[in-house]
């Protein structure tokens, strides 16, 4: 939205600088104009400026759709007129040959290369002392030459501060890596107010507007909304696939149709990349930049519904193409391209997930592997039962040191329990699993990535669905029903 801006003038008062925007025609950059609002990310924009203020190699990882490229853009475009040599954009997005990426930055900067002479030399001689930021833009299909460039002109330019956007870091000296969070999505008990403050409903309304089908404000169709953009992850480019199909259905049938949400997120802008044109083929970028052990490793992590711990994951993932010793190392690389999520407790063992669309995506990889999906569901369920056991042990031996009865019912015989498990949504039997295991709210929280007023909200539906008067009523019950 325009915003008229008042200069004063008066006898003895010195010119105003020039206004932070990149219209400005004195700032020099290469930055494209955006056609979209956008929406939220007022933290991770803060964190991000401090991070390149202090910082000459700061990369933007996340997973695909997260919004890498958007949230650069808006940085970049803030700190325009903090870089005296202007600021300016590398799309390596189309580059399919990584021996290209120098050229690249060098048209971007306009610097005319000599044949014959290295690419990185004459860069490095044509930036020397100028004061500039670079924007390098989807490095991850281009990683390695990326890092030698990167490395290369940041030790020999003093005055140069780079930008990337990556689905994983560079790797390189001097990095400071900020991973781009999804959005920011609303509880499941919050109300219409809160619903529709969150990041992820407010880029959803807006996107479904833009689209010429305008979300109804009332309650229900927010509630909706607000489902849609938590079952989505909270994220950006998923979300705006969404917005799109709702110019031929209405947000509950939407709704009902995620389940089948690879063939049904197919209307991306015709102006984009081909990958980011439809869900699938967002998810099959990434998969295609994985190694073989790495896929058999992710596919594998699908059977885990909710969070899990490195033990879980080498028990369920070695195979005869992955051993055992090997599972935290595939883990670790997952995790630094983005796939899958690691959140410390702080009180105990660390914790993965998968985000649920990267674990849909994956479930139908594993599917694929033919025996291979039986043999992990198999070791999933070995794992459980050996699990249940040693956690009845647990408790049984916690039980008889507090002087109570050590009966502990057997969960198989118990159709109550059972019955009573199927009222509790996916969330709310992630956090019992947790509270059974022993964890605290805030362990809780930075495990699931949420606040601790929503695992403290999931907990209050927890005991009123299920009838519980106690943090421990809820713990034994978890452990009793193999749900721990």
């Amino acid at each position: 939205m325009p915003v008229q801006v008042l200069q004063p003038k008066a006898e003895g008062l010195s010119a105003f600088p020039p206004l932070r925007s990149v219209s400005a025609p004195r700032l020099a950059h290469n930055l494209p104009a955006q056609v979209s609002s956008f929406v939220g990310r007022e933290a991770e924009l803060a964190v991000v400026r401090a991070l390149v203020a202090g910082s000459r190699l700061v990369t933007l990882c996340g997973a695909g759709g997260a919004g890498k490229t958007r949230l650069g853009l808006q940085v970049a475009a803030g700190l325009a007129d903090g870089a005296r040599d202007g600021v300016w954009f590398a799309d390596l997005a189309p580059l399919g040959d990584p021996s290209l990426i120098g050229a690249t930055v060098a048209d971007v900067l306009g610097v005319r290369l000599e044949p014959g002479r290295p690419v990185p030399e004459a860069l490095v001689e044509a930036v020397g002392e100028r004061r500039l930021l670079v924007l390098l833009d989807n490095c991850e299909h281009v990683l390695d030459a990326c890092a030698k460039l990167a490395d290369a002109l940041l030790r020999s330019c003093p005055n140069l501060a780079l930008l990337a956007t990556s689905r994983e870091p560079l790797g390189i000296d001097g990095e400071r890596v900020y991973r781009v969070p999804s959005m920011d999505t609303p509880g499941d008990g919050d109300d219409a107010a809160a619903i529709q403050a969150s990041e992820a409903v407010r880029l959803l309304e807006d996107r479904a507007a833009g689209q010429g089908a305008p979300l109804a404000g009332d309650e229900e169709t927010t509630a909706v909304a607000g489902r849609i953009c938590r079952r989505l992850d909270g994220i950006p480019l998923v979300i705006e696939l969404a917005a799109a199909r709702l110019r031929v259905m209405p947000a509950v049938e939407l709704e009902a149709r995620l389940d089948e949400r690879f063939a049904l997120l197919t209307g991306g802008s015709r102006a984009a990349l081909p990958r980011q044109q439809t869900l699938r083929a967002m998810m099959d970028w990434s998969w295609d930049l994985l190694t073989g052990a790495e896929r058999v490793v992710l596919a594998r992590l699908s059977v885990f519904a909710g969070g899990f711990g490195l033990a879980a994951a080498e028990a369920v993932v070695a195979c005869q193409d992955v051993p055992a010793a090997q599972v935290l190392a595939h883990l670790g690389a997952l995790v630094d391209k983005s796939l899958v999520q690691f959140g410390d407790t702080g009180t105990g063992p660390g914790r993965y997930r998968l985000l649920e669309t990267v674990r849909q995506y994956a479930a139908g990889r594993l599917d694929a592997m033919g025996p291979a999906a039986d043999a992990a569901r198999v070791a999933h369920q070995d794992y459980r039962a050996r699990d249940y056991l040693a956690a009845e042990k647990g408790l049984r031996r916690e039980i008889a040191e507090a002087g109570q009865p050590t009966a502990v019912a057997d969960p198989a015989a118990s159709a109550a329990s059972a019955a009573a498990m199927t009222v509790l949504t996916p969330r709310e039997r992630e956090v019992l699993n947790l509270v059974a295991r022993g964890l605290s709210n805030s362990s809780i929280a930075r495990q699931l990535f949420l606040s601790e007023h929503t695992v403290h909200r999931h907990l209050s539906n927890i005991f009123r669905k299920l009838n519980f008067s106690s943090r421990a009523a809820a713990a034994a019950w978890g452990v009793r029903t193999g749900l721990a």
